[in-house]
């Protein structure tokens, strides 16, 4: 009885073992990033970024596999990335880059479909926006690069409206699409 209890327990502990020792699967995360150095080692070409809107900064290394997209990445600027890691202790590997300067701007247009996203956004929502909401950032976007669609029918004009929070770094900022012709929202980007 004692050694079928001792051999069950065995099994257990082993099982645990084996189970705590698989890698942990591997997380994408939109935010945005401020790129703090750049450079190579051993043909790998890599930037050191932190989100500049998280409590607690942190400085990690994100690989770039694109030698012209590399080129085109600069130091002290700041970038709505998309990048993917187990751990940010090791290094992330960056999916897409975007400079905010692709920002639709203050245009009316602009201040349009921010006032459109924000009244879209809960009060919980609304508490946890970073800064100035009328300083949001708006993007021209594609139907197809929609995350989260609300209609199956593709609209032709999109315009993204991305929120900072204090939750970009766990959940990655509130991105909402709008079609700026009939100014309804059509999609949302995924938070994790």
């Amino acid at each position: 009885m004692k050694r079928r209890l001792v051999l069950i327990l065995a099994a257990i502990v082993c099982l645990m073992l084996a189970a705590g020792c698989t890698g942990s699967e591997e997380s994408s995360t939109t935010s945005y990033i401020r790129i703090l150095d750049k450079g190579t080692s051993d043909d790998q070409l890599w930037v050191k970024a932190t989100n500049p809107y998280a409590l607690k900064k942190k400085e990690f290394t994100i690989t770039v596999d694109n030698e012209n997209l590399w080129n085109l990445i600069e130091t002290n600027k700041e970038y709505l990335a998309t990048y993917a890691y187990k751990s940010l202790d090791e290094k992330a590997t960056l999916d897409s880059i975007k400079h905010p300067a692709q920002a639709v701007g203050t245009s009316p247009l602009a201040s349009k479909m921010r006032k459109i996203a924000w009244h879209s956004l809960s009060i919980a929502e609304q508490k946890t926006i970073v800064g100035d909401w009328e300083m949001a950032l708006v993007t021209k976007s594609s139907w197809t690069s929609i995350p989260l669609k609300k209609f199956e029918l593709p609209h032709s004009s999109v315009v993204r409206v991305v929120f900072k929070t204090t939750k970009d770094e766990l959940l990655g900022p509130i991105g909402i699409y709008i079609d700026d012709a009939t100014d309804e929202i059509v999609g949302y980007d995924a938070r994790m």
